[in-house]
């Protein structure tokens, strides 16, 4: 954890880091902004990454969805609104994941929803993940669950689809076909067809916020898989940041 005894330690790897890829390459930089690092000391580093010129943010979520890591994202774009920065901003949302639950055989999409509390683009979770023998041996009871794929339409995951149950699911825009799915390495297929589709979408929201922005919390009301007390955070998100 990041914090005021040990907050300058940090500040000075971070300056060394910036000045060693000004030297090497000088290519844009994206600041991260930890997860574990004390409220007050944020807005330190926003000054930071302000004065070296950096306008890009990398949050990192800890494996949470955006929905989960909300209070933390409203609590960036509040600083960056302060300073009259958010709006020559870009956010990326880094390390983002979402809690499977062993039951449901659609989960809600919550790693989307980031777009509407602030984020402009995400990154796959990173951290490590732990599964405990109850759901090591969940598993292994259920063949059938084997892939867990975005659905752009309602927003939602299907998570207990066989292979021979994906012709009647896989959405015309994508570029995998029914045997990209037979694979050996089924893992790696199931996170790039989720990349697809979670790109395809993120470009669909950001065109329909240019048409209009009040009309994306209307759009997203209509996905049948958000949850209403989801669409709450989003739609008091604004008051947040003020």
């Amino acid at each position: 954890v990041i914090k005021q005894d040990n907050y300058d330690e940090f500040e000075n790897y971070i300056k060394k880091a910036i000045e060693t890829i000004q030297q090497l390459n000088n290519k844009p930089i994206m600041g991260i902004i930890p997860h574990k690092m004390a409220p007050k000391k944020v807005e330190d580093l926003i000054d930071l990454y302000d004065s070296q010129g950096i306008n890009s943010f990398a949050i990192d979520l800890d494996g949470k969805n955006p929905i989960t890591g909300c209070l933390r994202i409203f609590r960036l774009l509040k600083i960056l609104n302060k300073k009259k920065l958010l709006d020559s901003s870009y956010i990326h949302g880094h390390n983002v994941g979402m809690r499977a639950t062993k039951i449901a055989d659609i989960i809600p999409a919550k790693d989307i929803l980031g777009f509407g509390v602030g984020l402009d683009s995400l990154g796959e979770k990173r951290k490590e993940f732990k599964p405990n023998r109850t759901f090591i041996d969940f598993i292994k009871t259920n063949p059938k669950d084997r892939f867990r794929l975005f659905d752009k339409g309602d927003y939602g995951y299907w998570k207990g689809l066989s292979v021979s149950e994906l012709n009647n699911h896989l959405p015309k825009d994508t570029s995998f076909n029914l045997s990209s799915f037979m694979a050996s390495d089924k893992s790696y297929v199931q996170r790039a067809f989720n990349v697809e589709q979670l790109a395809l979408e993120s470009h669909n929201i950001r065109d329909k916020i240019k048409e209009d922005s009040e009309k994306i919390l209307k759009y997203i009301k209509n996905k049948r898989n958000v949850n209403p007390d989801d669409l709450n955070i989003i739609e008091k998100g604004k008051t947040r940041i003020i």
